[in-house]
């Protein structure tokens, strides 16, 4: 005779009482039985134990996976360029490209927040620069042409014009001024050209040449070659 292993079951007295009428009288019936309650078994605990390791798992997915989200998107506002840390800001329809710059005169003095236009790291592949940048205490800036280009041309001549202030040269207009052969000024000119780029033809003396209004193309990146050399902190030129 084979045995069948049976579940362990307890069982408890249940009663219930009922008011009935009949023929006018009313008579109280009292009804009793047993209700047998099932007892959980191992593989019923080992299945409770599954589901709550599948939950406990799929949330942990979750939270890693929103993690590593979070981690790519504000990756993507931040880079490097030539060891210069940016960040991207966007108001509107804007995006700004920020880092800060430690000014120094052989103390840091303090720090100054630079906001470009342009990407970084298109204007510093597209735009060649030939020539180092270096700074003097004054610079002429002169432009054969209006390069309004659709306001593009007061953006990009404000911003060069604070960005160059904050590392303590002041910006002088004088329609007569050329390049300085000694160097004691710097002299920018803006001209049109065929294709957008700089170069530098005299001790601090600059050609800016504009193509198809790039203006802003070209002003900062001169600016971001400034950038670069204040953060490798070269030696000063030598005239």
């Amino acid at each position: 005779m084979e045995k069948k292993k049976e579940k362990k079951k307890s069982s408890e007295k249940i009663c219930e009482t009922f008011e009935i009428e009949k023929e006018s009288k009313e008579k109280i019936i009292k009804t009793c039985g047993n209700e047998t309650e099932k007892h959980s078994s191992k593989n019923d605990a080992k299945k409770e134990n599954k589901i709550l390791a599948m939950v406990l798992l799929f949330l942990g997915i979750a939270l890693i996976s929103f993690i590593i989200v979070f981690f790519i998107i504000d990756s993507s506002k931040k880079f490097t360029y030539n060891n210069i840390k940016f960040d991207i800001i966007k108001e509107k329809e804007v995006k700004f490209y920020h880092t800060v710059v430690p000014l120094s005169n052989g103390n840091i003095i303090g720090n100054y927040n630079v906001f470009l236009r342009k990407d970084p790291r298109v204007i510093g592949k597209n735009v060649p620069l030939k020539g180092k940048v270096f700074l003097s205490d004054m610079l002429v800036l002169n432009s054969t042409d209006n390069f309004n280009c659709d306001g593009d041309g007061v953006i990009a001549i404000a911003n060069f014009q604070q960005i160059i202030s904050g590392f303590g040269t002041k910006i002088i207009n004088d329609k007569n001024a050329t390049c300085d052969e000694q160097g004691r000024y710097m002299f920018v000119n803006l001209l049109k050209g065929n294709e957008t780029k700089i170069e530098r033809f005299g001790p601090v003396c600059y050609n800016f040449y504009i193509n198809n209004c790039e203006i802003l193309e070209v002003t900062e990146r001169f600016l971001l070659n400034l950038l670069e050399r204040e953060n490798q902190k070269n030696d000063a030129p030598s005239y």
